[in-house]
């Protein structure tokens, strides 16, 4: 073997360690990823914005198949990964934004529709009290009476959502309790309207 040989190996061996010790597994922006979207989950965003979650959580999966494949050859490049998984950890922070956004979203929602349903509700007593009393209307008057006082224990019960584990659930709850208190006044000025016509 010449010198010239020789210099042109270990010039080679020389590369292939500079290029290998380039191609380190990114672990630090592995971890940093993991914990992001750990962050998010703990902020839960799998029940508030489950689709924008699941578009990170693909993005990780991306990164880390390309991690795999890179493992196996002989010169490794982990630079596309380690943007995918530097973009994970942006992604990830705005998704627990967007899930704390959605969470005061939903309390406003909820706080509103239990005012305007304690608001029916009153309206609704008020109502009762004009109702025609004829043949039949007693009886009729105190099954609605009782359907408002289960509205208004609803409400006092549905008013202690800050602490939910779900508040999609506790919104479907209070908006299903305005719809009852708005057939019974619905119903309330059907029937003294008729009432006060035939007068």
């Amino acid at each position: 073997m010449n010198k010239k040989s020789v210099i042109s190996l270990f010039v080679m061996v020389i590369a292939m360690v500079m290029f290998s010790s380039c191609a380190k597994l990114p672990q630090v922006e592995i971890d940093n990823a993991n914990a992001a979207i750990a962050e998010a989950e703990a902020a839960s965003a799998a029940i508030y914005v489950p689709a924008s979650l699941n578009a990170v959580k693909d993005t990780l999966n991306a990164a880390m198949e390309e991690i795999e494949v890179q493992k196996s050859k002989l010169f490794k490049s982990y630079k596309a990964p380690k943007a995918k998984l530097l973009a994970v950890v942006t992604l990830a922070a705005d998704v627990k934004v967007q899930t704390e956004a959605r969470i005061a979203e939903l309390k406003a929602q909820i706080q509103a529709t239990l005012d305007e349903t304690t608001a029916l509700n009153n309206e609704n007593k008020e109502l009762v009290a004009k109702a025609p009393k004829g043949k039949g209307g007693t009886t009729v008057l105190m099954a609605i009476k009782g359907e408002i006082a289960n509205i208004d224990a609803a409400i006092a019960e549905s008013a202690n959502f800050e602490g939910s584990e779900n508040l999609n659930v506790n919104l479907a709850n209070v908006q299903a309790l305005k719809e009852q208190a708005t057939s019974i006044n619905t119903e309330l000025k059907t029937v003294i309207e008729k009432y006060q016509a035939r007068r």
